[in-house]
């Protein structure tokens, strides 16, 4: 509300910039807020006893735990949903045991005599060795430089 009283010519030149002369009653302003509530809530209410309908297992009630419930594996044809965290993990996992191969001495077959060695030394063998080439190796024809 305003706190002075307008005088006419400020009337008049409210009205005829189309205003209005009072302000919005706030205790109008209220209910339909009010009202705005009770439906959100009531369809939140409606929503939750829904999903209770369709599948109760997905709703849970105070007090229960998404981690106390038993988890359920899918048959063993069946592939599992991996998560983000999971494939960090596996990822990680999988990186060390390459770092572990390529970093130590193992046998591939023993009876036949393979055997995996370090990167290092693989490297080290290759450059005291030399590597092998063709007797007749040559440039290629159609090579440009």
């Amino acid at each position: 509300m305003h706190d002075h009283e307008m005088s006419d010519e400020e009337l008049k030149q409210i009205e005829q910039m189309s205003y209005e002369e009072r302000d919005l009653p706030v205790h109008k302003s209220g209910k339909p807020f009010i009202y705005f509530m009770v439906f959100f809530v009531g369809c939140f209410i409606v929503a939750q006893q829904f999903m209770r309908w369709v599948d109760p297992d997905s709703v849970t009630t105070p007090g229960d735990s998404l981690s106390t419930k038993i988890r359920i594996l899918p048959d063993a044809d069946v592939p599992l949903i991996q998560s983000n965290r999971t494939a960090i993990t596996d990822v990680e996992d999988l990186k060390q045991a390459e770092r572990e191969l390529l970093k130590n001495y193992s046998w591939v077959d023993k009876d036949a005599g393979k055997a995996r060695i370090p990167v290092t030394r693989a490297q080290e063998i290759a450059l005291a060795e030399g590597f092998p080439t063709r007797a007749d190796a040559g440039v290629p024809e159609d090579y440009t430089k």
